[in-house]
């Protein structure tokens, strides 16, 4: 049984000092390609951030932090869905597929508001009643990102302006002032060419591979993990156009369609199948 990271990094940033923006980058960077942590760690999370009794308003304020650098597929889909309907078919797919210490169940009632309820799944227990907030707060700030600010769900922390995390990992390196380094510089590579291999990067960057492969040591991450994920990134960003899923495979980089699949499978426990739902709901479903 797994919480979601995002959720979990927002309890743990309650209790915990905060991260330097190479850490915020190898983190989001990992998570891309796994969007699930243990539900130990996710509950001992709940159990740190309870005790510290922060304000709705505080605690809705790191959780809108924490998905402005989420880059997991499932989150990407759900904030760039043109209608709440569509965010909320992704969610629900989630929520049947994935093995989540708290289920919330979202969907309309015969007047099209929205209904929410919230459970723990987990067999012990023992999920703190914060967890299962902040998993009610996410789900407000992008819903109400969707809707423009418009309050749902109880938890009107949703702001005036639509959350937009970046769409490629040498965006997020930018927006995180790491640019200049290294990682982001062999972003910008595996971007532009997904067959790239760590030895022309480092010839691109004018450095021995060797020297390449500290930089990313020290970064907390490897070079195949930042080049797969800026694979899934791509595939992920062109879930919304026109493209069928086999030529959005061979333009990120994938050697098929299945492999893509299970791209995706591993990182959020969906399909791109499913999670292209987020962009076919019509417009006036909203």
């Amino acid at each position: 049984m797994a919480g979601y990271h995002t959720l979990s990094r927002s309890l743990e940033s309650v209790a915990c000092a905060p991260l330097t923006a190479r850490r915020v980058f190898s983190d989001a960077v990992g998570h891309v390609l796994n969007g699930f942590v243990h539900v130990d760690r996710y509950q001992r999370a709940g159990r740190l951030a309870g005790a510290e009794r922060l304000p709705e308003s505080a605690l809705a304020a790191i959780v809108a932090d924490e998905l402005r650098v989420d880059m997991n597929p499932f989150v990407q889909c759900m904030l760039r869905a043109p209608s709440r309907r569509g965010a909320l078919l992704v969610h629900q797919s989630l929520n049947k597929l994935a093995a989540l210490a708290v289920r919330t169940e979202m969907g309309f009632d015969g007047s099209g508001a929205l209904t929410v309820t919230s459970r723990s799944a987990s067999l012990s227990g023992e999920d703190p009643t914060v967890c299962r907030d902040v998993h009610l707060m996410g789900m407000d700030i992008i819903l109400a990102s969707i809707d423009e600010g418009a309050p749902v769900g109880g938890f009107p922390f949703g702001g005036r302006s639509r959350l937009s995390p970046p769409r490629h990992i040498s965006a997020l390196a930018a927006m995180l002032g790491l640019g200049s380094g290294a990682p982001s510089e062999a972003a910008l590579a595996f971007e532009s060419d997904s067959e790239m291999k760590v030895e022309d990067v480092a010839r691109r960057l004018g450095c021995h591979r060797r020297t390449l492969q500290r930089e990313f040591k020290v970064s907390g991450m490897t070079a195949e993990t930042l080049k797969r994920a800026c694979m899934l990134s791509r595939a992920t960003a062109l879930l919304p156009s026109a493209l069928t899923l086999t030529e959005i495979a061979h333009e990120a980089g994938y050697s098929d369609h299945a492999h893509m699949t299970r791209a995706f499978v591993a990182s959020c426990a969906l399909a791109p199948s499913i999670l292209r739902q987020a962009f076919a709901a019509p417009a006036a479903s909203r």
